[in-house]
C-alpha cells in the first residue's frame, strides 16, 4: 500500500484530494463538497489510515461548544460523502461502516502525487450550439463550426464528448451553461459566440466547469477570408488548440491538432490510419462491430 504523507495530493479511483487547498476533483474537475464533508474525508484519509471513532468525527465537525444531534448528524454527513464519491454503504468502494466503533477508508488504490489533477477517468464533456447575433447570416457557420468541435474531440483520449444527435434531443437552448451541463449529465461544457466585424469572423469560446460555473479556460479565434468552408475549420482548430490542453492534458499527440477536415464521418479518424473503432476499444470503450453494409 502506498505511504501516504501529510498535505500531499491523495489519488483514489477517478479522484484525487489536496488537502491542504480543501478541494477534490474528479478527472480535473473540482467536486461540490459542504465543509463538513470535506473534513470528514480529510480526516479520514489522515496517515496512517486507521478507523475514525464517532467520537472523534464528532470532535473534528463539531466545536465544543456546539449543540446539535451528533449522531444523526453524522450519519448525515456520511452518507452525503458518499453521495459525493458514488459511493454506498451496502457495496462501500471508499467508506467503510466498522460496527460499533465508527469508519475507515478501504485503502485500495490510494496513491500519492506531486499533481494537482487527476487523468484516470475520460472527461465528459459537451460542445452546446455556437450562438450569434446575426443567426441569419451566420447560423450556418455556428452550426458547421459546432461539429467539427465534436468530431474533433471525440478522437480526443480522455475525453467522452456528447454526441450531436444526443445533444438535439435536450432542451438546452435557453438554460445557462451550467444548468445545460447538469442537464446533460457532463463534467464541462464548451460554449460561444459567434461574431462578423468589417468583414471578419470572431469567435469566443469558454470551457466551462458545470460543478461551480466557473471558467476553466477561454478562446479566441478570428478568421478575414471568408471564401469557402475553411474558414470555419480555422475558427474550430485555433479555439481547439486553446482548449484541448486544459481539457485533456495528458492526451497523446502533444501539441499536434486533429486534423478537422473533410467529411463527418463515422468509424474514421480524420488523423491519417487512425480507426476510431479500434481507438475506442482501446479505452475500453463498447463499439458495434461493423456489419460490413456500406
Amino acid at each position: 500500500m502506498t505511504t501516504l504523507s501529510p498535505g500531499r495530493p491523495i489519488q483514489f479511483g477517478p479522484f484525487e484530494l489536496n488537502p491542504i487547498r480543501r478541494e477534490l476533483r474528479r478527472g480535473g474537475l473540482r467536486v461540490k463538497m459542504t465543509p463538513h464533508e470535506m473534513s470528514l474525508l480529510c480526516l479520514l484519509l489522515e496517515p496512517p489510515l486507521r478507523v475514525q471513532t464517532r467520537r472523534e468525527i464528532q470532535h473534528r465537525l463539531w466545536p465544543g461548544n456546539t449543540f446539535v444531534d451528533f449522531e444523526g448528524g453524522i450519519n448525515k454527513v456520511v452518507h452525503s460523502l458518499r453521495e459525493a464519491l458514488g459511493d454506498s454503504a451496502t457495496n462501500a468502494r471508499y467508506i467503510e461502516t466498522v460496527i460499533p466503533t465508527g469508519y475507515r477508508f478501504i485503502p485500495h488504490s490510494l496513491e500519492t502525487s506531486n499533481d494537482t489533477g487527476m487523468r484516470s477517468q475520460p472527461r465528459r464533456v459537451a460542445v452546446l450550439p455556437i450562438t450569434t447575433t446575426r443567426p441569419e447570416e451566420l447560423l450556418h457557420h455556428c452550426r458547421r463550426i459546432t461539429w467539427r468541435l465534436i468530431d474533433a474531440l471525440s478522437a480526443v483520449g480522455g475525453v467522452r464528448v456528447i454526441a450531436d444527435a444526443t445533444l438535439k434531443s435536450c432542451k438546452v437552448d435557453d438554460v445557462s451553461p451550467q444548468k445545460a451541463g447538469e442537464t446533460l449529465g457532463v463534467d464541462a461544457v464548451i460554449s460561444g459566440e459567434l461574431t462578423r466585424i468589417d468583414g471578419a469572423l470572431f469567435l469566443r469560446m469558454e470551457l466551462i466547469d458545470v460543478c461551480d460555473g466557473s471558467q476553466l479556460c477561454g478562446a479566441y479565434a478570428e478568421v478575414t477570408d471568408l471564401s469557402g468552408a475553411h474558414c470555419d475549420q480555422e475558427l474550430a482548430e485555433d479555439v481547439l488548440k486553446q482548449i484541448r490542453p486544459v481539457l485533456a492534458p495528458m492526451a497523446k499527440g502533444g501539441d499536434s491538432v486533429v486534423n478537422l477536415g473533410g467529411d463527418r464521418r463515422a468509424g474514421e479518424d480524420r488523423r491519417e490510419g487512425v480507426d476510431r473503432r479500434q481507438l475506442a476499444h482501446q479505452q475500453g470503450f463498447n463499439v458495434a462491430k461493423d456489419s460490413g453494409a456500406a
